[in-house]
Parts: C-alpha cells; sequence; structure tokens
C-alpha cells in the first residue's frame, strides 16, 4: 500500500518538474570574454616644489602597472525559453502566430478558448444554445439576420430568432420574414399580413367576424334556422309585421291582399283590404276573399270559409278538411274509426251495472236506481228505501259502509278516529276538526285560539277563545280596542315604562338620574335654560331659543343699536321706541299703522292690497272696481246707502266750497263795483254738478 501511495507521488513530481521544464531549453551560445596583463613601466616626469619661498622643479623617476585588455569570445551553456516560448521576466510565454481571440495561449499555437466558446477552424468562437437564423456573437448572446427578431420566450424556441412581419401578423404566423401564414380557418386579403375568418357558407347579411362566427349587420339579427343568415329586424316599437314580411331594417312588405297603413299610435302595420278580413282564406289584390284549399265559402258569407267533409260529419263537427271531430258525448271507436257514437263518461256515469242508451243517459237493471256518489259520479245501485250517509246500499235496504267509517243504524255510518278528538269533531276517518275559537296543535288536539288582532295574549295563557289568563306580576289592559298583559311596576317613576315585573326603563329621550328619576336629554347645551323635554330646552325670563336649540339672551340678539341699549337683559328704548311688545327689545312707535307694519319711528309701510291715504296717511284698502268707503278690504267691494251718501259728500263738499268762495269773491266784486258805479246791484247762482265734477256760476237778474 504504501509502496503504491510512494511511486504515484514520484509520478506527479515527475510530471511537475517535466511540465515545468518543458518550456526551458539548453544552448551553446558564444559569449564576449575580457583578457587582460599587468605590464609594469617607468619613466621620468618633472615636479615642482618649495623651499624657503622659491618655487624649484627636479625630474624623478615614477613606476607604474599598465593593463592590457583583449575583447574574446567564449561558448557556454545557457538556459532559456524553448522555440515558440518567449521571455517574460523569469517566465517562458508560449506564443501563438495568429493569436488566440477569445482564449488563452497554452502551448506554441495551441489556444485553448474561454468557457462558452467552442475551438473551429484553429478559432475559439462563441457558443449559443439557440442561434437559428442569427450571429451568435458571444456566449448564448445572438444577434438576428436581417428579417428575424428575438423570440419573446412565448413559443418553444425561446431566446431563438424568429422571422419578423412588420406589420405583424393578424389572425396568422409568421413563417418567413415579411411572410404571414394564415391560421387554419383563415385567409389573406389584400393586404399581406391581414388573414381574415372564412365562414362556409358565407354570412347573409352579417360579417364573419371568426371561423364560421357571424356578426350580423346593424338592422339586422340572427335567424333562428340558420346561424350564417341574419334576417332583417323590423323594430315592433314601430312595425307590426303580422300579414307582412320585413323585407330590411324597418321596412315592412305586405302579402297579398294587404295594404300598408299607420295606425293612430304612429305604428306601421298591414291591413286587409277585405273588410270585414278574411277567415280561412287569404285576401287578393281586388279586395276579394278567396277561401283555402278544402274550404267553401260559408252561407250568406262573403268573408269567412268553412271546411268541407266528405262525407258530411255526423255527431261530429268538421273541423278541416275532411277531419271531423266529435260533439261532446260521442267518440270513434276502433269497430268505427269513421264515425261517432254516443257513449257514457264513466268519471260522470258508471253503467257497469246498467245499459248506455244515451249521451251520459244509463238505464239500471231492475231493483237498481241511478244515484251519485260523494265522488259525484252517477253509478247503478241496489234500491235502498232510505239513504245510506257515509256508505253505499250494497243491495235491498243493506248499507255497506265506506272504508274508515262504521254503522251506527241501518242507513247510517260514522267516522272512525282511533285516537280521541279533543276539543274538537271527528268529521272523517281519523279526521279530527277544531271546534270554532280553537286551532289544531296536532292531529288530534285543538287548543283555544287568542286573535293578536283582538287579544294579545304574549304574556299570558289563552284559556278559551279570545280569552286570555295574564301571568303572574301581568295584568289585562285595553288599549287601541286591543286588549294585552303588561307587566306590574308597583313604582313607576316618572318619564318611564314598566318592561317587566318590577323592572323599568326610562323613556326614549330621557336617562336615568341620580335620585333614580328619568330625566330628558338635550344634546343641544341649553345654557340660560333647563331640558324640559328630549331635546327641548325651557328658557329662563329674559332667554329664547336659537336655531340650535340652545338658550341666548332675548335683548342681546334683538335689542339693536338705532332702537335702544341692553341694561341687565332688558332694553332700555331711544326714542321714537317702546316695549310695547316685549321688556326684553323695542319696537318703533307709529300713529294709526293699522293694516301695516311699523319700520321706523313714524314710518309706516302698508300690507300687501293697502296704500296710504294722501288726506289720513292711514292705510286704506285698494279696489280697482270701487273706490272710498265702499272699498272694505283689498279687491273686495261693498257699499251702503250711508257708504254711498257719505262717499258723494265727499266729492261735493269740496266743490261747494270752491262753489261759494268763488261766489262770495265775485258778491264783494260787484258791491264795490256797485259803489264806483252807483248801479243796481246783480245777483248769482253757483251749481255743482256731481255727473261731471263742475261748477256753474249763472246769472239770476
Amino acid at each position: 500500500m504504501l509502496t503504491n501511495v510512494a511511486l504515484t507521488l514520484l509520478i506527479v513530481v515527475s510530471c511537475l518538474i517535466y511540465c515545468n521544464d518543458s518550456q526551458y531549453c539548453d544552448r551553446k551560445e558564444p559569449g564576449p570574454v575580457v583578457k587582460s596583463t599587468e605590464v609594469e613601466k617607468r619613466m621620468w616626469t618633472t615636479v615642482k616644489y618649495s623651499c624657503w619661498g622659491s618655487t624649484n622643479t627636479k625630474s624623478v623617476p615614477v613606476q607604474y602597472t599598465t593593463n592590457t585588455c583583449l575583447l574574446d569570445y567564449e561558448m557556454t551553456t545557457k538556459r532559456g525559453c524553448c522555440d515558440g516560448y518567449y521571455s517574460k521576466g523569469s517566465d517562458c510565454i508560449p506564443v501563438c502566430a495568429s493569436g488566440c481571440e477569445n482564449g488563452k495561449c497554452t502551448a506554441p499555437d495551441t489556444c485553448s478558448c474561454n468557457e462558452g466558446y467552442l475551438q473551429r477552424n484553429g478559432r475559439c468562437v462563441p457558443q449559443c444554445t439557440k442561434c437559428d437564423n442569427g450571429n451568435c456573437v458571444a456566449p448564448n448572446q445572438c444577434i438576428c439576420s436581417a428579417g428575424f427578431t428575438k423570440n419573446s420566450g412565448y413559443k418553444l424556441d425561446a431566446n431563438g430568432c424568429i422571422p419578423e412581419c412588420n406589420p405583424a401578423c393578424i389572425n396568422g404566423d409568421c413563417r418567413a420574414p415579411a411572410d404571414c401564414m394564415c391560421f387554419k380557418g383563415y385567409q389573406k386579403t389584400n393586404e399581406s399580413h391581414v388573414c381574415n375568418p372564412i365562414c362556409h357558407p358565407p354570412c347573409e347579411n352579417g360579417i364573419c367576424v371568426g371561423v364560421n362566427q357571424c356578426e350580423c349587420l346593424n338592422g339586422y339579427r340572427p335567424s333562428n334556422s340558420n346561424s350564417h343568415t341574419c334576417e332583417p329586424y323590423c323594430d315592433p316599437q314601430y312595425i307590426n309585421v303580422i300579414k307582412g314580411v320585413c323585407i330590411a331594417p324597418n321596412v315592412l312588405r305586405c302579402v297579398e291582399g294587404y295594404n300598408l297603413q299607420v295606425s293612430d299610435d304612429n305604428q306601421l302595420n298591414c291591413v286587409s283590404k277585405c273588410v270585414p278580413e278574411c277567415i280561412n282564406a287569404s285576401c287578393t289584390n281586388e279586395g276579394v276573399c278567396r277561401c283555402n284549399s278544402g274550404y267553401q265559402l260559408t252561407p250568406g258569407s262573403n268573408h269567412e270559409c268553412e271546411p268541407v267533409c266528405e262525407p258530411t260529419c255526423q255527431n261530429a263537427n268538421c273541423v278541416a278538411p275532411n277531419q271531423c271531430e266529435c260533439e261532446t258525448g260521442y267518440r270513434k271507436t276502433p269497430e268505427h274509426p269513421d264515425s261517432c257514437t254516443f257513449y257514457c263518461d264513466p268519471l260522470i256515469v258508471d253503467c257497469s251495472l246498467g245499459n248506455c242508451t244515451d249521451v251520459d243517459t244509463c238505464e239500471c237493471q231492475e231493483d237498481f236506481e241511478l244515484v251519485e256518489n260523494s265522488d259525484k259520479i252517477l253509478r247503478c245501485t241496489p234500491i235502498c228505501e232510505s239513504k245510506c250517509v257515509n256508505g253505499n246500499c250494497v243491495d235491498n235496504n243493506l248499507c255497506e259502509c265506506l272504508p274508515g267509517y262504521r254503522l251506527i243504524n241501518a242507513t247510517y255510518c260514522d267516522p272512525i278516529c282511533e285516537e280521541e278528538c279533543h276539543s274538537a269533531s271527528c268529521t272523517g276517518p281519523n279526521l279530527c276538526t277544531c271546534f270554532e275559537g280553537f286551532l289544531a296543535i296536532n292531529e288530534t288536539d285543538c287548543a283555544p285560539f287568542c286573535n293578536p288582532a283582538i287579544v294579545n295574549c304574549t304574556n299570558g295563557i289563552c284559556t278559551h277563545p279570545n280569552v286570555c289568563d295574564c301571568s303572574d306580576n301581568y295584568h289585562l289592559v285595553i288599549r287601541a280596542e286591543v286588549s294585552y298583559c303588561e307587566p306590574v311596576c308597583e313604582e313607576l317613576p316618572l318619564n318611564s315604562i314598566c318592561i317587566a315585573p318590577g323592572q323599568t326603563r326610562c323613556m326614549n329621550g330621557h336617562e336615568p338620574g341620580s335620585d333614580g328619576y328619568c330625566t330628558p336629554v338635550c344634546e343641544q347645551d341649553c345654557g340660560n335654560g333647563t331640558c324640559s323635554a328630549p331635546n327641548l330646552c325651557q328658557c329662563f325670563p329674559g332667554f329664547a331659543t336659537d336655531e340650535s336649540g340652545s338658550c341666548n339672551s332675548i335683548c342681546e340678539t334683538n335689542c339693536t343699536v338705532d332702537a335702544g341699549i341692553c341694561n341687565e337683559l332688558l332694553c332700555i328704548c331711544n326714542v321714537g321706541y317702546s316695549n310695547s311688545e316685549s321688556n326684553y327689545y323695542c319696537s318703533p312707535v307709529c300713529d294709526n299703522c293699522t293694516n301695516g307694519y311699523c319700520t321706523a319711528p313714524g314710518i309706516c309701510e302698508c300690507l300687501g292690497g293697502f296704500e296710504q291715504s294722501n288726506h289720513t296717511n292711514i292705510c286704506e284698502p285698494v279696489c280697482n272696481n270701487c273706490s272710498g268707503v265702499c272699498c272694505i278690504a283689498p279687491e273686495i267691494c261693498q257699499c251702503t246707502e250711508a257708504a254711498a251718501a257719505s262717499e258723494v259728500g265727499k266729492l261735493v263738499v269740496p266743490w261747494i266750497v270752491l262753489c261759494c268762495v268763488t261766489t262770495g269773491l265775485l258778491a264783494v266784486w260787484m258791491i264795490f263795483k256797485f259803489i264806483r258805479r252807483a248801479s243796481p246791484g246783480q245777483s248769482f247762482d253757483c251749481t255743482y254738478h256731481p255727473t261731471i265734477e263742475q261748477t256753474h256760476i249763472t246769472d239770476i237778474f
């Protein structure tokens, strides 16, 4: 084992030495050598010396040694870089004559490619996983050729180069540069990059928007019978297509015998040329009814056609050409499929014990009679002198009870209830019917019912119909004609309600106080007042509520600077103002401001329908149809004789006064004239005419 390890180490060391020395080589090279020879020589030379201030010379012998140098060459062994290497410092670097792009020169003319590169034809070329239709310029870096582009990665050849079509293919694949191949079900158009869907058969009145998928044009809708056909649509709001055909969007064409007409509600419809309208016939363009095939005109009618049946229907009606429909009570039989014979309907008459002699008519056998049973079906039953109740007469004067009944006497069967009915009667087999005023609580028991609209027995027990026995600590009260069981609270504080025996709760808008009573709650701050009810403040004297419901000083709010001065909540009025309405604010004073309101001292503004009189400054009513005392209210006239006389007096008096004044002036003037002329005097009469409102003066002499 140790021998093998030593041998391995020796091989590794030898390899390292060999590998390290493989780039070094020994070679003979001539090298320059300097050779020298020493020769001793003697010569005389003159020297200067000084003695007692004088300079003297003297010849003395000098002996020296000289070297004779000779350059020579000698061959030496020198260790250096082998061929194909160059020296760089102490290292030998291999040389690659053609260079070693994208790699490293690891031996003479030998390149080791970098990672991602591969040697090809003596060059290191980059490697790309997928670079079809492009050039690999670096490891996994592909530059696409002209007409190709990098794949976005959604196809199988991700990172490869795919052909590029510009503009992009619509409904197709770009299989080569600028070459689109349409998807299945699509076809090329005039535009090389556009593929349109194929609809087979072609769309009628529509556009092919997908493979065998049609989209109707505006005004058309898909046909119910063919998905590739679009039918014109006539809006029923405007067009009634009965007896017509919609041939284009909102375009109606009437069938033969009908004309287009606009109804009163502006709806276009087809109206028959035949009046009255044809029945089982078509109206021709001439306005004549033409019977359909297999029909003939009904006698006495020119518009109604009836079906023809040959031979004529017996006990049946001809409902369609050569089609008879049996009348009620008749039917076709396998023996006579072309004729109708009467029969007895088993749901009406059971004639199994008799003979059917006509429609639903049965003739019973002897000692039987036709009797209607409880199922409303007539049957031939044996004759019983007394009717069997809840049973069947099975033989002469013999009753047999129906299932679930038992015989009480010869003719009466009573229902059987296996469990006893409580507060109910047994009215059918195992059927309990509650007495009046009771409700069923199970199949056999009934309990008294208290109608909540009459008696609300929530807190009690309903002992009899509409009779409630209240629970302990509850008592019966009547409110709005409805009885209730209300809880009893011996002490009920003010503004509280009793919610359970001995339990109270404050009413809404109230809260319990420290004294145990319920006090109202005001969300707003009452301030100068107290909360008297929920969200209602009762203000102290001199205060009133504002818009928020709080109490503020009336004087500070309403006592304006012009009217007065607020002093300790009272308004001290200025001249022309008074506290006639309130001590907390001052109102302007006006004399006689009836039918108006005083806006400032001595200034009265009349109400609507009134205006101020020029004589009295009083606000008097305004009437357009009368005047004066006859106008008792705005636009309301009512005249009495006294009022009329007063009205005339108002008009006459000023004129009389004017007349008298004028007469007096004339009299004075005449007297003055008489005195001066001493001529006889003249007299004048002043008369007022109210109809023309003029004064007339006449000479009475």
